[in-house]
């Protein structure tokens, strides 16, 4: 039975990943929920968090009259790390 490494499991998912977002990239481009469940989703997962859990992965959470599309917490429920998220190409800040 073949093991893999944690690192070869996150190359495995970011290959099926880049493959989704060719596929799919006319219907990732309409919509930011698909985005993230086609790429950032499986990314978080792979990673670790469990987005089941709101303890851990808070979703569309507001802070400061801002939505945060996810907050990810610490143990303490600390935000570790906030992402924002939108539909495929489209570009987050403008220059």
């Amino acid at each position: 039975m073949e093991v893999k490494s944690p690192i070869a499991n996150f190359v495995d998912v970011l290959t099926q990943v880049n493959k989704t977002a060719q596929t799919y990239c006319g219907k990732l481009q309409s919509s930011e929920a698909a985005t993230r469940a086609a790429l950032i989703d499986p990314i978080l997962q792979s990673l670790g968090w469990d987005l089941t859990n709101p303890d851990m992965v808070e979703l569309e959470r507001i802070s400061q009259q801002t939505r945060i599309d996810y907050a990810l917490t610490d143990n303490s429920g600390n935000v570790h790390t906030i992402i924002e998220a939108k539909s495929w190409g489209r570009i987050l800040i403008p220059h």
